[in-house]
């Protein structure tokens, strides 16, 4: 009987103690994890570049749009789930110091490197987005700014005694 060569995960790299039979590639349940989330993302990016796929989405798009505009209650609901998923993702960044960090890094960079034209650009657009916002939604982001600071020096004068 011929001797095993021993296997590696394909995920860490250590070798695999697998039973005999079993054609396992990966060492532990992490790493089956690790290698299944790598494959599906993968196969989504080849999915995603197909005219099929591009089609498809545009449709999507399309008709998600149409239904915003003909249904007030759908499209104030798609919004309220916008600024929800916008608040939770700059939470959990902020939550991450390094994520933070490496946010904070890539704004300044931009600022940078971006020329006056896209400077411009993006000061329009902010000014058009805030011209957009009905009076409740200015005074909700106005009120949630004043609460953010007073929470801040709430927390940078320490403890109440």
């Amino acid at each position: 009987m011929k001797p095993r060569q021993p296997r590696v995960c394909v995920e860490c790299g250590k070798s695999i103690l697998s039973p005999g039979g079993t054609r396992t590639v990966t060492c532990s349940e992490p790493c089956r994890v690790a290698r299944l989330k790598r494959l599906k993302h993968a196969s989504y990016e080849r999915r995603k570049q197909t005219p099929e796929f591009k089609v498809a989405q545009a449709e999507y798009v399309a008709s998600i749009k149409s239904r915003r505009a003909q249904d007030p209650a759908f499209d104030a609901a798609q919004a309220e789930q916008h600024r929800r998923n916008v608040k939770n993702s700059v939470e959990r960044r902020n939550a991450d110091p390094e994520r933070r960090a490496m946010h904070l890094q890539k704004m300044r960079e931009w600022r940078r490197l971006a020329t006056p034209e896209q400077r411009e650009k993006f000061l329009t657009a902010s000014r058009e987005w805030y011209a957009g916002l009905s009076a409740e939604e200015r005074a909700r982001l106005i009120a949630g700014k004043v609460e953010k600071r007073r929470q801040q020096r709430a927390a940078a004068a320490g403890p109440a005694q």
